[in-house]
């Protein structure tokens, strides 16, 4: 399977792109999360007790996001700026931001006043901006949420049971670290199978150097007799 420390991207990206074609989350506060903000010279904090330039810089870059609105009759285009507002409530209730905060599992608790009530995905760029060191198990948290906590665990299904969901135009693809031999697990299945490398129903290339061409034969050999064909070292040869 994935590398345990890519599980939580890889299922954090599955999230946001199944939510952005649903049309469920806009793809500017997709990037607006992931994207580093450009520091700003000589800025300050008012905060500077417990929130430094860099983290007033983004909270100030918050509150002038804007995200495109539908437009109404006449073709005017209405903008939307979720975040506007938010230094000014800062500045104004600072003791209960400050609250907030210095919790241990800020994501956990509600923001301080009416930002409360922001979807839990424009929340995450609150918690970007003032508490940039829980947003990893606030995404986590966020993606259990929406899909289902199987998508955060690392689970290794058996062989027997992904083969159900491949076909000759869907092939199966082995991400591994060291010293998993997949090779092995492919050929105790496939004997049971009946398809060996005695009977030509089972195939191995390396690839490599001078190895394309005989991939290629391979390859066309098993779509015209059947069979299976175990490709080694894909990542070498970066057309296949």
């Amino acid at each position: 399977g994935l590398f345990q420390r890519h599980k939580l991207v890889f299922a954090a990206e599955l999230c946001f792109r199944s939510l952005i074609e649903a049309q469920s989350l806009d793809p500017l506060l997709l990037s607006f999360l992931v994207r580093s903000e450009d520091a700003v010279p000589d800025m300050e904090s008012p905060f500077k007790e417990w929130l430094d330039a860099s983290q007033w810089h983004s909270v100030i870059s918050l509150s002038t996001f804007e995200l495109p609105g539908g437009g109404d009759e006449e073709g005017n285009n209405d903008v939307e700026t979720p975040f506007a507002g938010l230094d000014r409530d800062m500045l104004e209730s600072s003791r209960r931001f400050r609250d907030w905060h210095d919790l241990e599992r800020p994501e956990e608790a509600a923001l301080p006043g009416d930002w409360k009530k922001i979807p839990e995905a424009k929340k995450l760029l609150v918690i970007r901006a003032l508490r940039p060191d829980r947003l990893m198990s606030a995404i986590s948290a966020f993606v259990k949420k929406e899909m289902g906590y199987k998508y955060l665990v690392a689970r290794r299904k058996k062989l027997k049971i992904v083969i159900q969901d491949s076909s000759p135009q869907v092939p199966i693809l082995f991400v591994l670290t060291p010293g998993i031999d997949a090779v092995k697990e492919v050929e105790i299945l496939a004997e049971t199978l009946e398809m060996t490398y005695e009977n030509k129903r089972l195939a191995l290339v390396s690839l490599g150097p001078g190895q394309e061409a005989l991939a290629e034969r391979t390859f066309e050999q098993m779509m015209v007799e059947g069979g299976w064909l175990f490709l080694q070292n894909l990542h070498l040869l970066k057309p296949w």
